[in-house]
């Protein structure tokens, strides 16, 4: 964003052509407006639920079911046209609720408040509507109104806002009217910034209008919101896409075998007859429901492990991911820093040695006392080791710890030493200064970068005595840090000035500083970093990380975590900054680990690779990381502590920061996604079946070879059984692990294969059909039906990954159950009157059990000798 914030409001109010006391005349207001644009967000129009319902309908599947209801009516199939129109309605609910639950989630703004705001134009106090602003206009801020642009205060008057609905946090944040000198890249702390949609609830203000409209914080948030929360290729989509592609090929069938059947003299009634098996058989409109049931029970257990999906497409997201780009701290290493070194008196202690700590006190006592004094009064963090309770930053918990373990405890050195003021970190400057009082004079503590902080010193603090600071003793720091890097720690330079008198933030404080010591702080790697690692490399996942070490600690931190090889140089933000675009392609091509990197380059970074293909999921929890979090393909926010606004443009909110978690997520959704092609693929061999035996029974003029509520009772009993089964069994499914899924579901299945399959089976069941046509007349029907739905069964266990039997019990115990329900339809008279089928006996069961038995040990055999090399 501009840097309004550190310019002065006057500097402001005249860029702008306005003034305090006359505001823009009307010249200027037409200019302005048309130069800046109007205060107005665009937003997405919203289909209403009606038109999102009619889209549904605009499906081939929903017409084919149409046709279908209307040919069960015509042959008087009550019960069972009632039972299809409510698994039509249910599918339609159900695909309705979910596309508009999507598309609402854009709406995610709770108040963008339009309002009339005063103004002062042409010297006059006026009420103009929010979306008359335009910029360089002068504001009045009153207590209860919102802000209704993006403002630089001029005046405050006890001012404060809460700027939830821009940064997310939820606390009153006190503004003021100074320009701010140091960079910032965090909204929150731009305290004489008043930003659009955000509420006045305390005091009042005046300011001056510097951004409108699209190009307002809020305004960029919403764009974001736009582009991420409406996916037109839905997982959802897709299924459906699949089903009107089966629906398809089943209507081109039923039009085939009419025309021919026409052609040949047949009824029109029998030709209906025939059309309505097919499609029937062809259409698995029951699918939908059966892939949002499996989907939905899978997200609410994840909810339970606090692991939020945005929608159902974040599964398939997550399962085509190639590359994780993230910073180390929080996901690789803990949330935490701990002091390993001290360098005071030319001399490098190991701070987690006793024995080297013991020297330390003897050997620089007095260094060591004014290091751990910097080190506690220019800290901002809390830590109560009674209360197990932290926060703040982790550097400084880190010193308030080390300084505990040496019975310094930073309430007592802040009661000794009052805080006047203190001048905040400056990322330019990259240090951070406090004023205390110090015997009747003050003393400016300093820490920060080595480099910055050295640029500054004039003396070094030795044995307690201040000298002027040599070429030699620079040379010292600087072979110590690099020693500390070598072990991948973090250093962080400490100095001081004395006053005898109290010095104003006019003067240039932090110079002729002297010199104390360096303390190196290391950031511990999590234990399963080295498995995370292993694993995304075992899965083809390209990983990248940007540390907030220096060049050289990063360099052996990657290392360790195996993301470098070949000795491969570290490059920071600083160098990539100036590289030209050629140069930069090159070096992100083959550099897995960066230092220090900033947003922007962060950004570039996502972009290019992004353009090489591939497909990549970002960490982030703060609102300044949104400029690369809104370019990945999946956006993973992290922590308890994350920006609302992270969570709402996320497809994956987990509240426990977990990257092995995360990966056996990545992993889960692979499986679920191979999963739901299995069930396409097991549809498609079983729609093939099906399909074959009704074209075999019309070639063979066996017109009523199986009966509707047969068909039925496969579709929507044998199938569904045999489908849960399979999903049921998904934490055991293998999957390609070098291969992503193609966004047209079909494309990722041996199409062809499945369809022979399913010939097979319908020419093994009419087999049986003939067999028994000729031998027991009476029982041809229920033979035909028992084969073909035995064999169904059977070929499940296909799915279960080159086995004979699933790993899953409960899915074994479902394709057994679904078996002893055949069994059983078939050998109880009385419970198989409405399938129209005739009981077995025992000459029949050996036709019935051998064939689907041998068809199915056949079909079994010729899977595993491909799936052996299909998930390498």
């Amino acid at each position: 964003m501009s840097t309004w914030y550190k310019k002065s409001a006057v500097t402001i109010i005249n860029q702008l052509g306005s003034d305090i006391n006359t505001g823009l005349n009307s010249e200027y207001v037409e200019k302005n407006r048309t130069i800046y644009g109007e205060n107005k967000l665009l937003k997405r129009k919203m289909p209403s639920i009606f038109n999102i319902f009619l889209k549904q309908l605009n499906q081939i599947c929903f017409f084919s079911v149409i046709i279908i209801i209307m040919l069960l009516f015509y042959f008087k199939y009550y019960n069972i046209s009632a039972i299809v129109i409510v698994t039509m309605i249910t599918n339609l609910i159900v695909c309705t609720w979910l596309e508009n639950n999507n598309i609402r989630k854009i709406n995610v703004i709770e108040k963008l408040t339009s309002s009339y705001v005063d103004v002062i134009r042409n010297g006059k106090v006026v009420s103009v509507h929010s979306s008359e602003l335009v910029v360089g206009d002068i504001v009045y801020l009153k207590k209860n109104r919102y802000v209704p642009a993006d403002l630089r205060i001029v005046e405050s008057e006890g001012l404060k806002i809460n700027e939830m609905s821009v940064t997310g946090e939820n606390y009153d944040v006190e503004k003021f009217s100074a320009k701010i000198e140091e960079t910032l890249y965090n909204i929150s702390e731009m305290k004489n910034m008043a930003f659009k949609s955000t509420k006045v609830t305390h005091g009042s203000g005046i300011g001056i209008v510097v951004e409108v409209g699209m190009n307002t914080q809020i305004g960029k948030i919403t764009q974001v919101l736009n582009d991420n929360s409406y996916n037109k290729h839905s997982l959802l989509k897709k299924v459906n896409e699949t089903i009107n592609s089966i629906a398809l090929m089943a209507i081109i069938v039923a039009i085939i075998i009419s025309i021919i059947a026409l052609l040949l003299g047949m009824s029109v009634i029998d030709i209906a007859n025939i059309s309505l098996s097919i499609l029937l058989i062809g259409i698995p409109f029951q699918t939908t429901i059966l892939l949002f049931l499996y989907l939905f029970i899978f997200t609410k257990i994840l909810s339970n492990e606090k692991i939020h999906l945005k929608n159902l497409s974040s599964i398939e997201k997550l399962a085509n991911v190639s590359l994780l780009f993230t910073e180390k701290l929080n996901i690789f290493s803990k949330n935490e820093m701990i002091v390993k070194k001290v360098y005071v008196d030319n001399q490098l202690y190991d701070a987690l040695n006793e024995k080297n700590i013991y020297m330390l006190r003897e050997n620089s006592n007095d260094s060591f006392d004014r290091l751990i004094q910097i080190s506690l009064l220019c800290n901002d963090s809390t830590y109560s080791i009674e209360d197990d309770y932290e926060e703040g930053d982790i550097f400084e918990i880190a010193l308030i710890k080390f300084a505990q373990s040496n019975l310094f405890f930073k309430d007592s050195i802040n009661a000794m030493f009052r805080r006047v003021f203190e001048i905040p970190y400056d990322l330019d400057k990259k240090i951070k200064t406090t004023i205390n009082e110090v015997d009747n004079n003050y003393r400016a503590n300093v820490v920060g970068s080595v480099d910055s902080i050295l640029e500054r010193c004039t003396h070094i603090l030795k044995n307690g005595i201040e000298v002027e600071i040599t070429e030699q003793d620079i040379e010292g720091i600087k072979k110590a840090v690099f020693e500390m890097s070598k072990e991948g720690l973090i250093s962080i330079g400490e100095a001081y000035r004395n006053f005898n008198y109290e010095p104003t933030l006019d003067e240039n404080i932090e110079s002729n500083l002297v010199f104390v010591g360096v303390v190196g702080m290391i950031n511990p790697l999590k234990l399963d970093a080295y498995d995370a690692i292993n694993f995304c490399n075992d899965n083809n996942i390209r990983v990248i990380v940007s540390m907030e070490e220096n060049k050289i600690a990063s360099f052996e931190i990657g290392k360790e975590l195996n993301l470098i090889k070949n000795n491969m140089n570290v490059l920071s933000g600083f160098e990539l900054e100036f590289m030209d675009e050629k140069e930069f392609r090159k070096n992100i091509k083959i550099r897995n680990v960066y230092s220090m990197l900033g947003i922007k380059e962060r950004a570039r970074i996502v972009k290019h690779l992004k353009d090489m293909g591939y497909i990549i999921a970002s960490f982030g929890s703060k609102l300044t990381e949104m400029p690369y979090l809104k370019i990945s393909d999946l956006t993973v926010a992290i922590g308890e502590k994350c920006s609302k606004t992270i969570k709402k443009i996320s497809d994956i909110y987990m509240e426990n920061i977990d990257i092995v978690r995360f990966l056996r997520l990545f992993k889960e959704c692979k499986q679920i996604m191979q999963t739901i092609l299995n069930i396409i693929a097991y549809l498609v061999t079983c729609i093939s079946a099906g399909m074959g035996i009704i074209v075999l029974g019309f070639a063979f003029n066996q017109s009523t070879i199986l009966n509707v509520n047969n068909i039925i009772w496969i579709n929507f009993i044998t199938i569904i059984i045999s489908c849960i089964a399979i999903m049921l069994n998904y934490k055991n499914t293998a999957y390609c692990k070098m291969k992503s899924i193609d966004s047209k579901l079909m494309s990722n299945i041996n199409l062809n294969k499945h369809v022979v399959t399913g010939l097979f089976i319908a020419l093994v069941s009419f087999g049986g059909f003939l067999y028994a046509n000729r031998i027991l007349q009476e029982s041809a029907q229920t033979v035909v039906f028992a084969i073909l739905g035995i064999f169904e069964v059977l070929f499940a266990f296909n799915f279960s990954d080159g086995k004979i039997l699933f790993k899953n019990l409960f899915s074994n115990l479902l394709l057994f159950l679904n078996l002893l329900i055949i069994g059983i339809i078939l050998s109880v008279p009385y419970k198989v009157d409405f399938l129209g089928l005739n009981s077995i006996h025992i000459k029949e069961w050996s036709i019935i059990l051998i064939l689907p038995v041998v068809g199915f040990f056949v079909t079994h055999v010729y899977r595993y000798s491909k799936y052996k090399n299909s998930y390498k």
